[in-house]
């Protein structure tokens, strides 16, 4: 008895599981219009980018900054004109040198012809607002994150250690 008692309620918990799943793809599928939704608008936007705490034995002309949309040069006085896209989350812009070791980062809300900075700096908040944890967070309330990474009290040693590891020419990622 108590055998088909535990069949029975074990059968209703699966039939209704179903009916719910069943449910749920029919609305899914009534609503899908057939495309994907990647977060990113179709617009592409120019930004320029000022790389700054770099240490004086780098040549300009070996880095590059890498994007969504893909690889751009850094110009002679330190920035560079990236295309990228507008979207519903943070981009990342990663700053690497000849020998495809990350340098520096920026990670942000990227809009038309703003200028953002690429520092050691942006690189710590890159680095915390990346975490797997934090990475979901959506590009209008990106800022509110900022703050309060840089709020922190820890902040300011992840910010020595970079710029250490930086002034002394290492990637702070092992490749």
């Amino acid at each position: 008895m108590k055998r088909t008692y535990i069949f029975i309620i074990t059968a209703i918990i699966a039939a209704m599981g179903a009916l719910v799943a069943c449910h749920e793809n029919i609305i899914d599928e009534t609503q899908y219009d057939g495309q994907e939704d990647t977060g990113f608008k179709d617009i592409q936007i120019t930004n320029k980018i000022e790389i700054k705490d770099l240490p004086n034995n780098y040549e300009v002309s070996d880095l590059k900054i890498l994007s969504l949309s893909g690889e751009e040069t850094v110009d002679i006085d330190g920035t560079s004109k990236i295309i990228t896209y507008e979207g519903q989350f943070p981009q990342i812009l990663l700053l690497t040198n000849s020998n495809d070791e990350l340098l520096l980062m920026a990670r942000g809300d990227f809009h038309e012809g703003e200028t953002n900075e690429m520092s050691v700096r942006s690189t710590a908040i890159a680095l915390v607002t990346m975490h797997p944890a934090l990475s979901g967070v959506k590009s209008h309330m990106y800022y509110k994150l900022e703050q309060l990474v840089t709020e922190s009290p820890a902040f300011l040693e992840l910010e020595e250690v970079i710029a250490e590891l930086v002034e002394n020419g290492q990637t702070f990622v092992n490749p």
